[in-house]
């Protein structure tokens, strides 16, 4: 399973409980020591981890995993997980692709979303009687989302999460800006802050 985008494997690091790190994958790209140039540098270019880049090994990675002091124990080991979890992806012979959204108004969902700060990847000409427009988290360009014209029937409901790592309140402030109408954030029964949006087509958008 693909933990990190280097190779690291977060769930034996001995950093991750002390400093409730979530690592580079969630945090996107920054994890509790900062942002992470490997992880930023695979984000942009839309990789899941390093070892499907065409230059891996490359020699930001190879000093990140070989350095003496701060390096992988044993030496090298993040390259070898790469290795590994490319193997793996290749012999699944698929990866995510993102969530199908069909709606009867798909111009009008897409400038809903564009407002949340999701950025547009890919727009087909309005004038596609599909319409059709992938949609990706701001710094990276793999899709989260397919926005699609509705065949008839097909309108679908989904339930969305993001985190916000802590900045739940500057993202609340944002989306209000962006002249988006909601309730502000509430305390859940699990105790954490939780903002509920729902979108025009009644899809529902949960920002922890």
């Amino acid at each position: 399973m693909i933990e990190s985008r280097c190779g690291l494997c977060c769930s034996t690091c001995a950093y991750r409980e002390p400093y409730h790190c979530g690592g580079c994958m969630e945090t996107q790209g920054h994890p509790f020591h900062g942002e992470c140039p490997v992880a930023v540098c695979a984000q942009k270019r839309g990789l899941d981890h390093c070892g499907q880049c065409e230059g891996f090994p490359c020699v930001l990675l190879m000093e990140y995993s070989c350095d003496k002091e701060h390096g992988d124990k044993p030496i090298g080991e993040r390259i070898r997980n790469c290795r590994e979890w490319q193997k793996e992806s290749a012999s699944a012979g698929f990866r995510f692709g993102g969530v199908n959204f069909y709606s009867p108004e798909p111009e009008r969902l897409l400038d809903y979303y564009k407002k949340l700060g999701l950025r547009v990847v890919e727009e087909v000409a309005p004038g596609d009687e599909y319409f059709g427009a992938s949609l990706a988290l701001m710094g990276c360009d793999t899709p989260v989302m397919w926005i699609w014209r509705c065949p008839e029937g097909s309108q679908s409901k989904n339930n969305l999460c993001f985190t916000t790592h802590g900045k739940l309140a500057e993202v609340y402030q944002a989306i209000r800006e962006a002249g988006v109408e909601c309730d502000p954030p509430s305390r859940a029964p699990w105790g954490g802050m939780e903002l509920l949006l729902e979108d025009p087509d009644g899809n529902t958008i949960l920002f922890l």
